[in-house]
């Protein structure tokens, strides 16, 4: 697994191409599966070994690292953009970001979606507190609603600067977020660069 730090070409311009450099490199083989007719014993230290290895355990724990790095470089007022694939955009890496950190990830188009709970719906003391208020539209269902304007915005994409149409939805919870962790939802319309 890499982490690689993007840097603008063009530093302080409103798009630019970047240059990613490797900052990070760790070996996660998967571990061994044990044999059909191993131990009870075996199976089970192998199924404790898989979930310690999966990749995004491993992403979360290098994020961290990486965190504490800029902590202690002097950085600790500068915040951590991470850009992950949907690999990497679920409960195992979301719950364990560090403070001053913001992942930028991918999730499904059917993704169910909640607004924050309204003061109407909270528990006002008698009971579990309420964390999920009411059923919003998926991310499909917002890119097609009409009434949900799209917005421009500059950046540099397969060679040059584009501008991209994007819908913005805040905040948002997930439940493979984390009750107490608020989203941003960005719908990006599919660029005309591309064939099809």
């Amino acid at each position: 697994m890499q982490l690689s730090l993007a840097l603008p070409a063009v530093p302080g311009a409103a798009a630019s191409s970047a240059r990613a450099i490797p900052v990070d490199l760790l070996h996660t083989p998967s571990p061994r599966k044990p044999a059909r007719r191993a131990a009870p014993e075996q199976w089970q230290a192998w199924r404790t070994a898989s979930a310690a290895s999966a990749i995004s355990s491993r992403g979360a724990q290098r994020i961290q690292v990486l965190r504490q790095l800029l902590d202690e470089a002097s950085a600790r007022d500068r915040p951590l953009l991470v850009c992950a694939d949907a690999t990497f955009t679920n409960r195992t890496v979301l719950k364990a970001l560090p403070a001053r950190t913001v992942l930028i990830g991918r999730i499904r188009k059917d993704a169910r979606l909640f607004a924050l709970p309204t003061a109407d719906q909270e528990n006002h003391g008698r009971g579990r507190r309420r964390y999920y208020g009411d059923p919003l539209p998926t991310p499909e269902q917002y890119r097609q609603n009409q009434s949900l304007g799209w917005r421009q915005v500059r950046a540099f994409a397969a060679g040059r600067a584009h501008t991209f149409h994007i819908k913005v939805v805040s905040p948002v919870r997930w439940k493979h977020a984390g009750r107490d962790r608020q989203l941003q939802l960005i719908i990006v319309r599919a660029v005309p660069y591309r064939l099809r």
